[in-house]
């Protein structure tokens, strides 16, 4: 998304509770869609991954049904909320660390 997001990877970040999964969700569908995100960025139309690593599965279906209205999904966005998301990080991914974490 031009002037907002640089292509590549990206890491949103925040404190708890202020939108982002809610702001990923809705400019994944904007995406997938090819419309307007945050209804004035003009974005091309592309696939779109949105992994929900911390959503329970019911959690996931309420926000899809509020982002998207009375709208069908669009064809190119793909939600994967993997087995172990509740838990945090899919067992298939691994976090290295290469010094300890600092004490508190």
């Amino acid at each position: 998304m031009p002037g907002v997001i640089a292509e590549g990877f990206t890491l949103l970040c925040g404190p708890p509770k202020v939108g982002k999964s809610w702001m990923s969700l809705g400019l994944g569908v904007d995406v997938a869609r090819g419309d307007r995100a945050f209804g004035t960025i003009g974005v091309e139309a592309g696939p779109v991954l949105y992994l929900a690593l911390e959503d329970t599965a019911r959690r996931l279906q309420t926000r899809l049904r509020k982002v998207l209205g009375d709208r069908p999904a669009p064809a190119g966005l793909r939600v994967d909320r993997p087995a172990s998301a509740a838990g945090g990080l899919p067992a298939r991914c691994k976090v290295r660390r290469s010094s300890p974490c600092p004490s508190a």
